[in-house]
């Protein structure tokens, strides 16, 4: 006799997975942000792309990318994670800091100013 899985069963189990998986980019988000406070770059990266690796839509750990080409002055590479942070939590205020201060660095800001302001 074939035993099959209700309706019931699939959603716990998905509930399971999606907790699992949550957990996971969570630990690695953390690890990620200890290793950030610890001044250890390379090994952030590392952290941050594991957590969005466990969860695509983790703004944070973009932002989180975004803030090592920051500190080294790249701000073209910076802006795009941002933009990518700030697409995935809209109402995340630190991802849009984050992003205006790199459109300052970059002396985008009247370019930005400009689009912004033919959209209302």
């Amino acid at each position: 006799m074939l035993c099959v899985a209700g309706d019931g069963d699939r959603r716990s189990l998905l509930r399971h997975y999606v907790r699992r998986q949550s957990s996971d980019a969570d630990r690695a988000f953390q690890q990620a942000r200890d290793l950030f406070n610890q001044h250890n770059g390379d090994k952030v990266a590392a952290a941050a792309g594991e957590a969005l690796a466990a969860d695509p839509n983790m703004g944070d750990a973009e932002i989180l990318l975004g803030l090592i080409p920051t500190v080294q002055s790249r701000f073209g590479e910076a802006e795009k994670h941002f933009l990518k942070g700030v697409a995935l939590e809209p109402e995340n205020y630190q991802a849009h800091a984050y992003l205006g201060s790199t459109y300052l660095q970059e002396k985008k800001i009247n370019a930005t100013a400009c689009c912004n302001l033919s959209l209302l």
